[in-house]
């Protein structure tokens, strides 16, 4: 075996920068929002484009007026909706069916809403409202289809695959 004397490994701690927005830029936030960069972010592109202050007492007094119009809670299901368009752009999300008999057209158990949220839940951690799942009745055969998902106005194509779940028939 080969061992390094002192070797801890290749991983840095990324350190994060307290700052305060002057200015609206998005991604990162809206004028008078306190948030966390990494300090090159910080150093190479927000202070030298005026866009960031260093979050200091003297800055947060400085600022107080624009950071209590900040809304949060907005912010926070803003980045929620991307997070959750970026990862369901990803994905396809499969369905199993027990069907008796070998013919594929026969029909299946309703695929519905609550199917489908609960099956993104389990099979990607994804969590969804029926009332976010855009179908018009539920799919009553196997396979592939498109269905809307609506992310706070904003809809996206989920690939649905309904498929037939093997099984063994004893007589």
């Amino acid at each position: 075996a080969f061992f390094l004397d002192g070797y801890t490994g290749a991983t840095k701690k990324k350190k994060n920068l307290s700052v305060i927005l002057i200015k609206d830029h998005f991604p990162v936030g809206v004028k008078g929002e306190e948030v966390q960069v990494s300090k090159g972010f910080a150093r190479n592109y927000l202070f030298p484009q005026d866009i960031a202050v260093f979050s200091t007492e003297e800055n947060k007094i400085k600022y107080e007026e624009f950071s209590k119009n900040v809304d949060y809670n907005a912010r926070e299901r803003q980045k929620q909706i991307r997070n959750a368009k970026r990862r369901l752009g990803k994905i396809s999300l499969n369905i199993w069916r027990t069907i008796d008999s070998d013919v594929s057209t026969e029909k299946c158990n309703p695929v519905t809403a609550e199917h489908i949220c609960d099956k993104l839940w389990i099979q990607h951690q994804v969590s969804l409202s029926p009332e976010q799942i855009k179908i018009s009745e539920p799919f009553l055969y196997l396979g592939t289809y498109q269905i809307d998902v609506d992310l706070g106005g904003e809809i996206i194509n989920l690939d649905l695959n309904v498929v037939r779940r093997c099984c063994l028939l004893y007589t």
